[in-house]
């Protein structure tokens, strides 16, 4: 058994942009302004043009990181993706990230934008919670609340606990992405994967499941992989255990994001065609059962005729009279023995 191992030292170069030579930094796409305490997305459409006023903002410290509040400059090129970098990095409470984290975020973002317009922020900070940093991407729908937290590494016991307590105490759509760097597959069979501890915990249940599960067996879960590099989300549908622990099995998906669609309900990823085949998947379902309720009405009609045809009056064998209080039934003579002839003693 070969497995396919994507690694993590490709360039990660993105419509001629990249972020950093470095692998972990601290920069950011989100910054504060201290007059108000507004936010300022510096990939946002508001300032896709206003990089100077932005370096004016920045050289009089009106900028500043939402997480130590100190002053952040403004980092732009031609080569360059636009963010913020910390001026004097001191005890910043946000951990050092991976350049395909940023870039993966940053691609993400651009999509949701693309799909909610000015309903998206980026590296949501949400007071209250102890995640060990911001949320990646967080749309806010009218009532409703889309979250996309991004995965470039394992995830040690303790912070998978945490992240998952918090996305059940938020309450709110919560979607995970794995960055396409983690995905292992089978290079024989391209629908069996090989997960990692992380991966298996972080499965997650769709409605979409069902539309590549066959017959009425059980579906499993789901698992998103972005390539932010090549712009393609991976999705395995109806991932099931083949070989304890780590080796299961499920319908590979492979989308470029302008053909990914979203769900405007729950803010899920949607491939092209899966709304469809799992309408269908439902009508088939409900096909099936509507023809068991048919044929359980027809058992139970069959069944009251014959009570009925059991309840009628019928003539007694020994007096002769018409009653439908009779104690036994005669089918071949269609002759009862009636409760009266019983209680005279005359059987």
């Amino acid at each position: 058994m070969r497995c396919s191992i994507q690694t993590n030292t490709r360039k990660l170069y993105n419509n001629a942009f990249v972020l950093s030579s470095k692998p972990y930094t601290t920069y950011m796409f989100k910054a504060l302004d201290v007059r108000d305490n507004s936010e300022v997305v510096i990939l946002g459409q508001k300032w896709l043009n206003s990089i100077k006023k932005l370096r004016e903002l920045d050289h009089q410290n009106i900028l500043v990181c939402q997480g130590c509040k100190q002053p952040v400059r403004v980092r732009a090129g031609e080569k360059i993706r636009k963010h913020f970098a910390h001026k004097h990095l001191e005890n910043c409470s946000y951990e050092d990230e991976s350049a395909i984290l940023r870039n993966s975020r940053a691609v993400l973002y651009e999509w949701l934008v693309g799909k909610f317009d000015k309903n998206v922020t980026i590296e949501k900070q949400v007071d209250g919670t102890e995640l060990f940093r911001p949320i990646d991407c967080w749309v806010t729908q009218g009532s409703k609340v889309f979250a996309y937290w991004i995965i470039d590494s394992k995830i040690n016991p303790d912070k998978r606990i945490t992240l998952q307590n918090i996305a059940k105490k938020l309450r709110i759509h919560f979607h995970l992405v794995f960055c396409s760097d983690l995905l292992h597959t089978d290079q024989d069979n391209p629908n069996k994967i090989f997960l990692t501890t992380t991966e298996r915990e972080f499965i997650q249940r769709s409605k979409y499941d069902e539309a590549h599960c066959y017959g009425y067996s059980a579906a499993g879960g789901s698992l998103h992989y972005l390539d932010a590099e090549n712009r393609k989300l991976i999705t395995f549908r109806n991932l099931l255990l083949n070989h304890k622990p780590q080796v299961y099995t499920g319908c590979n998906i492979n989308s470029d994001l302008g053909e990914l669609l979203v769900s405007p309900k729950t803010g899920e990823f949607v491939h092209k065609g899966e709304q469809e085949k799992w309408q269908k998947n439902e009508e088939e379902i409900r096909a099936v059962e509507e023809e068991s309720i048919r044929e359980s009405s027809e058992k139970m009609k069959l069944s009251d005729s014959s009570f009925e045809k059991m309840n009628k009056k019928k003539k007694c064998e020994i007096c002769g009279e018409m009653t439908d209080d009779w104690l036994s039934f005669n089918a071949k003579t269609g002759l009862c023995k009636c409760s009266s002839c019983f209680h005279q003693g005359k059987f």
